[in-house]
């Protein structure tokens, strides 16, 4: 049996070795750091005194039985001090608190050492139960009651997902290797069985797994660095011992030099992997940060929407009374009103309407970008429909002393499926844009089909738009340079939705220009239904 379980506890020693190292290695000034590396070190030495105690290869003065029960003491005052810092703190800084918790191990380890009142004589495999066995066995189980209740605290208090699911793979961990350790190491024993001692380091090792994967807090990419310290370690042991095994000075020698370049190389190389994770860690930090600054501005958008749509549908009420009381006064349905009067109204007038046209522009934005922009679709002859526009707003161009010119090709069919008042609404903000941004020369609206594609143009003499701004230009509040120079009202949304528009129509815009100061065309695109 010795043969048998001998290598697997001197492997259980070695693993927590090297678990404890790269967990240690993260940061001592931790505590649950340091809690986990203690753990491993009682772990490896209750494994290292069950070989004593069943071997006859380790000096038995050492009295390797008292220290089994010592370890396991420790492992589970540990691990109940560990559940008072992870994933937070939750004890007391006072000191006192923690000495308090302490105490009863102290009087126990005592009474281990220095009497017979817990374990008594040894002979070969076995051993004497003393009067006090009891109080041990309960103390231990006890500490890893206090464990439990107080991660479950935890668990509860906390409100992040992460620390949840870590704080539960301690919890199982701890309830797994606690109960069946506690069974073969303090149960059996009572009970007079000895023989199976030795798995209780073994199942130790799923609490100590359980805590060293909480503690790298589930990310993936430290995998790399602790594969790289686990194998610079072996590496480094394995030289080591050969190292001791050196047959002349010159052998010795050489091992050494490899030995020192081995430890040099394997630093650099972790120190490489450990700035690689801290890199991913922040890259992690800034996406999470993104994530949340990107969700607090949709809401904040969300917001602006809303209240865009509230405030514009306010202000459509007033308006809609000032235009039409206006309208109203300048027909003489209240009386004659003289010049002065009259043009003063009229500026009233024309001011409302332009308000008006802002709110609804407004208006359409807060829909867009709700998904409620409806559309009533029916058979649109598009060539009535420029037709009847371009008559209407070719008086207010020409007043302006800017040439109207209009080219529809004859012959042709350009019925569409649309919405009339909404494709209408495209065909007057182009050509009253063409109007605002051109100060002299001309406006020539073209309309052609080729193919089942009716083309649709409007091209002016206007302040034109350079090619930076050409890609910005249908984005909401866009204005391109020099637009303020010649035109001081708008509000930088009509393009936006006219581009809106056409596109739920299952059609394309696109603008062209040579330059600033040279003019600009602008193209729409539809499908015909023939």
């Amino acid at each position: 049996m010795v043969d048998i379980f001998v290598p697997i506890l001197y492997s259980v020693i070695l693993l927590n070795f090297l678990l404890a190292s790269v967990i240690f290695s993260r940061g001592n000034k931790v505590s649950f750091n340091l809690i986990f590396t203690l753990i491993n070190f009682f772990v490896a030495i209750w494994s290292l005194a069950i070989v004593g105690f069943f071997s006859n290869d380790l000096p038995i003065y050492l009295h390797w039985i008292e220290w089994t029960h010592f370890s396991a003491l420790m492992i589970a005052v540990l691990f109940a001090f560990f559940s008072f810092f992870f994933p937070k703190r939750i004890i007391s800084k006072n000191p006192l608190y923690g000495l308090a918790i302490l105490l009863p191990a102290v009087i126990v380890t005592y009474f281990i050492f220095s009497s017979n009142a817990i374990i008594g004589g040894s002979f070969g495999t076995t051993y004497e139960i003393g009067s006090g066995y009891i109080a041990f066995a309960l103390l231990v189980m006890a500490y890893f009651f206090v464990g439990y209740i107080t991660l479950f605290t935890q668990y509860r208090r906390t409100k992040e997902k992460g620390a949840k699911k870590q704080i539960l793979y301690v919890l199982g961990g701890a309830l797994i290797s606690s109960a069946l350790a506690m069974v073969t190491d303090l149960i059996f024993p009572y009970l007079g069985i000895f023989t199976y001692t030795w798995l209780g380091p073994i199942f130790t090792l799923v609490l100590v797994f359980a805590i060293f994967v909480a503690v790298l807090r589930y990310k993936l990419f430290d995998i790399k660095a602790i594969i790289t310290e686990i194998f610079s370690f072996i590496l480094v042991a394995i030289l080591i011992i050969d190292l001791i095994r050196a047959d002349t000075q010159g052998e010795l020698f050489i091992r050494v030099f490899i030995l020192v370049a081995v430890v040099f190389f394997s630093y650099l190389l972790i120190k490489s992997v450990y700035r690689e994770v801290e890199q991913r860690e922040r890259l992690e930090k800034l996406t999470k940060d993104l994530e949340a600054a990107n969700e607090k501005l949709k809401e904040l958008d969300q917001l602006k929407t809303e209240f865009l749509s509230l405030a514009s549908h306010q202000f459509r009420s007033p308006l809609t009374a000032i235009k039409g009381y206006t309208s109203l006064i300048l027909e003489g349905s209240y009386g004659e009103i003289t010049e002065s009067i009259k043009e003063a109204i009229t500026n009233i007038f024309k001011s409302a309407s332009n308000l008006a046209d802002v709110v609804q522009d407004f208006l359409d934005v807060s829909r867009i970008e709700q998904g409620r922009m409806t559309y009533e679709l029916e058979n649109v002859d598009f060539r009535d429909l420029v037709e009847d526009i371009s008559a209407e707003l070719k008086p207010n161009i020409s007043g302006v002393g800017l040439s109207f010119n209009l080219d529809i090709e004859k012959g042709k069919d350009y019925t569409i499926k649309a919405d009339a008042s909404r494709l209408k609404q495209v065909v007057i903000n182009l050509i009253d844009n063409a109007q605002k941004y051109t100060q002299k020369g001309s406006i020539i609206v073209s309309l052609d089909r080729v193919g089942n594609e009716i083309i649709f143009s409007v091209k002016d003499t206007g302040v034109g738009i350079s090619k930076e701004d050409i890609p910005k230009l249908f984005g909401k509040f866009k204005r391109v340079k020099g637009a303020n120079e010649v035109n001081v009202k708008g509000t930088g949304l009509g393009l936006y939705i006219v581009k809106k528009i056409v596109e739920d129509h299952k059609g394309s815009i696109n603008v062209t220009s040579p330059g600033v100061g040279k003019g600009s065309t602008f193209i729409v695109k539809l499908t015909t239904t023939s």
